[in-house]
């Protein structure tokens, strides 16, 4: 689970009292100032955007280490051109 910092929050699923809980970083840094949601658990690890970026990242769970990105800032941007291109 997430509130919208960087601290993952793992709940027993029954009681959904909180587990435990990780700090996300990157570089060796806290990322306590970006916000993740949208969280995705994909073989492993859990996928989260940063908002309000364009950003996707890959963290690992045993130690919330990021260890991937990926900056989906050009599709964002072709996107946007062609929703202006049919908006005229």
């Amino acid at each position: 689970m997430s509130d919208g910092t960087n601290i993952l929050t793992y709940l027993d699923p029954n009681t959904f009292h909180v587990i435990k809980t990780i700090s996300v970083s990157a570089s060796g840094y806290r990322i306590n100032k970006l916000k993740i949601n949208e969280l995705e658990y994909i073989k492993g690890f859990v996928y989260a955007n940063i908002w309000p970026t364009n950003t996707i990242t890959k963290i690992d769970l045993t130690d919330g280490k990021v260890i991937g990105k990926l900056d989906l800032d050009s599709l964002a941007h072709e996107a946007k051109k062609k929703i202006h291109v049919h908006l005229r």
